[in-house]
Order: C-alpha cells, then sequence, then structure tokens
C-alpha cells in the first residue's frame, strides 16, 4: 500500500442527523469518524507554486509510473468518462517523463472546474531541450517555466483519468491551518513530520457498510472525503471545494447513502459498489469513487439497521425509506477496513 497508514489515538465521534426539512449540508453528510489514517503526500505544481497532492486511483493500469515509484490505489474504469462532456470534470495534468518533476496542474481547489479528477497528458522534452515546468496556463508559454513550444517537446493526451487531490499549494513553511495570505490548506487536514524525504499527513476517515460483489458479504470499510462539490458540505467537513464533480456523469458515479435519525448508532452509511483488491486486482468494475450522496428518511423502527444496497433499493421501492435529498457529490479515497490490520474499531 502506498500509503503510510497510522492511525492517530483519536476519540470515537459519532455526528448524527437531526430531522429537517430540507436538510442542511451537515445532516445529509452523515459519517461515524472511526480515527485518522496517513496520506503521503507529493510535490506538484500550479500555476508557478508548490502543489502538495494525494495519488490514489486511475482509470487504467496502464499508466506510466517512470516519474513516480508509487500506484495507484485502485482501478476505477469508470473514471474514464470524466474526460468526456462540456465540461468535462476531469482537466488536464501534464506529467513530465523525461525530467525530474512533479504533475503540472491546471486548476486548484475553490475554482470552478477543480474535482480532484485529471486528464493525463505526458510531456517528452526532445534531445538538447529541459527546464523545470510550473505553469500550465496557455498564457505561460512565453515564461521561462511554462509549457514548452512544440520544437522543444512533445505533448501527448492520453485518456488516463487520475484521482489526485489536492491538499495545499505553497510552502509547507508554517502552521497547516490556517493558510498564510496567497496559499491553501485543506482544512481536515492534519499535519504530520516528514519521514526522510516523505511526508505524510492525516485526514479522518468515515465507516461505511460494503457489500462484497461476488461473495455477498457485508462488511465495515472506511473511506477519506477530501473533495466535495457543494460549498457547505466542503465547508462543514473542511473538505476541498469541488464543483467540477458535478460534470461526472451520473451514470459513472455511485451512491453513498445515508440516513436521517432516528436510527440505532450503528447504522452506517452505505455504499452502493466498493472495489476488492488493491491496485489492477479490483474485478468490481461498477466502483467509482465519485459518490452520489442519497440522503433517506427512515419509516421503520429505529432499530433496524441497514447494511447492503439490495435492501436498500428494496425498502426505497416499498417506502420504507424515503429519499429526501440527492444533489450533493464527493470524492473518496477509500480502504479497507475490517480487513486492515491496522485499522482497529
Amino acid at each position: 500500500m502506498k500509503t503510510g497508514f497510522r492511525l492517530a489515538l483519536a476519540a470515537f465521534v459519532l455526528l448524527f442527523l437531526t430531522t429537517a426539512s430540507p436538510c442542511t449540508a451537515s445532516e445529509v453528510m452523515t459519517y461515524a469518524i472511526a480515527d485518522h489514517l496517513s496520506y503521503e503526500f507529493y510535490q506538484g505544481w500550479y500555476a508557478g507554486d508548490v502543489a502538495w497532492w494525494i495519488h490514489w486511483d486511475s482509470s487504467t493500469n496502464n499508466i506510466n509510473r517512470s516519474v513516480w515509484a508509487q500506484p495507484y490505489s485502485w482501478l476505477a474504469p469508470k473514471l474514464s468518462s470524466a474526460r468526456e462532456g462540456s465540461p468535462p470534470a476531469a482537466v488536464p495534468v501534464y506529467i513530465v517523463l523525461n525530467w525530474d518533476q512533479g504533475p503540472v496542474f491546471t486548476t486548484a481547489p475553490g475554482q470552478p472546474a477543480y474535482s480532484g479528477l485529471w486528464q493525463v497528458f505526458y510531456v517528452t522534452w526532445k534531445p538538447g531541450f529541459g527546464r523545470p515546468i510550473t505553469n500550465a496556463d496557455p498564457a505561460s508559454l512565453s515564461n521561462p517555466d511554462g509549457m514548452p513550444p512544440a520544437a522543444e517537446a512533445d505533448v501527448v493526451s492520453t485518456d488516463i483519468v487520475v484521482q489526485y487531490p489536492i491538499i495545499a499549494l505553497g510552502q509547507l513553511d508554517g502552521p497547516w491551518y490556517p493558510a498564510t495570505p496567497g496559499r491553501y490548506r485543506m482544512k481536515q487536514v492534519v499535519a504530520m513530520p516528514d519521514y526522510v524525504k516523505t511526508k505524510f499527513i492525516w485526514l479522518p476517515t468515515h465507516r461505511v457498510f460494503c457489500k462484497d460483489h461476488v461473495t455477498n458479504r457485508v462488511y465495515t470499510a472506511v473511506v477519506t472525503v477530501p473533495d466535495v462539490g457543494d460549498a457547505e458540505l466542503a465547508e462543514e467537513l473542511g473538505a476541498n471545494l469541488a464543483p467540477g464533480l458535478n460534470n461526472v456523469p451520473l451514470s459513472d458515479t455511485q451512491k453513498l447513502w445515508v440516513m436521517e435519525d432516528p436510527k440505532p448508532l450503528s447504522q452506517l452509511p452505505i455504499m452502493e459498489h466498493c472495489p476488492d483488491y488493491m491496485g489492477s486486482g479490483n474485478t468490481n468494475r461498477e466502483f467509482s469513487p465519485i459518490a452520489q450522496i442519497v440522503a433517506l428518511q427512515r419509516n421503520i423502527p429505529y432499530y433496524a439497521v441497514i447494511n447492503n444496497p439490495g435492501f436498500v433499493e428494496y425498502l426505497i421501492g416499498s417506502g420504507g425509506l424515503v429519499v429526501v435529498r440527492t444533489d450533493q457529490r464527493a470524492g473518496l479515497l477509500f480502504f479497507f477496513g475490517m480487513n486492515a490490520a491496522a485499522v482497529k474499531y
């Protein structure tokens, strides 16, 4: 696993829904905060400044890894469609294959195009050329750190889409939050010390129910939520505001069902599709890290725990659960829970 997953000794905390209509952001996005995981983050570039990001999912296993030794965590073919549409959810990220530097991003958290999803463009310097690229703005072509002209480098578009959430902009030379003027820090991040040449952060994890798509076994997993398409919800969770998530085709998202009170303390959100193996070994092609959040009103006994997608769909059809909100999206970083030795409940 590419993340240095270590848990903080944080207390177990529950965030509960209240019954209100229409639901507020906090009422829709209900998670049981299980603990914190550490994620390794890397240096890239945006608009001539340093950008820090997490290396996560990919739409394909056919991705050039010559720049980073770390592979993606989950194969998610449904991400491919994020480069389609007008505007697309995935915008360009430039990966330089023959120069030692990080990727060059084309948007940042809070901007209309930002989603945490990127269409990969490979940059290869021609013989006799090469320099750092830190700015992908078309207006930067004449700048010494801008994109190279065709005479100096080949830029090739691919159909690869990756999930690389940006967590900070600017040098990390002070407290993580609040950021100094002109810089950005994701609010939910807890900074961690450097380890040799790598950096790690803590992010809160949230327990969810999953169902194995082959064996039908129900189990508990954890997710982190770095990117959210709704401003109110992003503020509530301390996540990146990622309006571009709303441009992902609905058919290539998955449902994340959350329930209003009254409900038992053990009632967790339910994911529609979960991966079964890491990396290219994932055989669940329906898995998507982009969740359409579905808030549900319960017309069932308060003590009933619902833990699998099939039963959720049945109860919605029979009136036991009523859909009250579907207009919020989140980008998830998935991690096995009960199956992972380092995750304890």
